[in-house]
């Protein structure tokens, strides 16, 4: 009697066993399997969106720089851009752009097999890709399009604000601001190239616009409050020495407390790495040219 309860005990634990059986054990790999073949191309393609991504933003950067170099040394560009389709001139090409204080390095595309070439009218990646899309043109203010501060220097007020992707003149050293006087507040403006000229930013210049990426040139001294508030910039390249440049409290980032930790967050990064390129990562600036 003993030995047929025992018996049934046993059967009744093996009942309630917590392994797997051998065909369950192929279900769970094979389903596995199937996961691993979806996301694998998912994950592939992502991070190669990402790269066209970053390849994009750093064409359309490479393309406002060199239009502010032409612009700016008009006697140079016979000996850098003038010959169509020579990509053995594009090192030479780069390092004019870096001798003249617009980028820090060489710029180059994140993509294996891919480079940043010069096509005698703009750079591309030489790939009919989304890459080399985006706004590689600048509308050149003149004096017709805005009003003139205290001095020929100074740009008072925007008037002409149909265009959205700027460049600013050689020789203007300071834009003005002021809470409902700034230059350009609320213009809607998506990119702007700063001339190599320009020293101080006041408060709320730029407030309220769409721009993404910034470039401060050498000889800019001070940026005010609020001067670039309320703009998604994610990627800021400074070319000032950090002891030369004063960054007023909130002058990048949107909300009132956000402002605040987005602003003296590049404030730290700037004055640990220097002049370089910052990009917003994960609620940090996080300098592009280390690594």
């Amino acid at each position: 009697m003993k030995g047929k309860r025992k018996t049934e005990l046993i059967k009744a634990l093996g009942h309630n066993r917590s392994g797997f059986t051998l065909v369950e054990l192929m279900i769970v790999v094979a389903v596995i399997g199937i996961l691993v073949a979806i996301a694998v191309p998912i994950y592939t393609s992502s991070t190669e969106v990402a790269k066209i991504a970053t390849d994009q933003a750093n064409l359309r950067i490479l393309n406002s720089v060199t239009n502010q170099y032409l612009f700016s040394q008009p006697d140079e560009y016979n000996n850098y851009f003038n010959e169509e389709i020579d990509s053995g001139r594009d090192l030479e090409r780069m390092n004019a752009l870096i001798d003249a204080n617009l980028i820090y390095k060489q710029i180059a595309s994140v993509r294996p097999g891919v480079s940043f070439i010069w096509d005698g009218k703009k750079w591309t990646d030489g790939e009919d890709s989304s890459a080399a899309s985006g706004p590689l043109s600048h509308y050149l203010l003149s004096t017709n399009d805005y009003e003139e501060g205290w001095a020929p220097h100074v740009i008072g007020h925007l008037i002409n604000d149909s265009e959205k992707n700027i460049q600013l003149p050689e020789g203007i050293r300071s834009i003005l601001g002021g809470q409902n006087t700034a230059a350009f507040r609320e213009k809607g403006l998506e990119s702007v190239i700063l001339p190599s000229s320009l020293q101080n930013i006041y408060s709320h210049a730029f407030y309220g616009n769409n721009l993404t990426e910034l470039i401060i040139p050498g000889e800019v001294i001070f940026i005010g409050t609020m001067a670039f508030y309320n703009n998604p910039i994610k990627k800021v390249t400074i070319m000032s020495d950090p002891g030369q440049l004063t960054i007023q409290d909130r002058a990048f980032g949107t909300g009132y407390t956000e402002s605040k930790i987005i602003t003296d967050s590049l404030k730290e990064a700037f004055l640990i790495g220097g002049p370089g390129t910052y990009l917003w990562v994960v609620n940090e600036w996080v300098n592009n040219n280390q690594g």
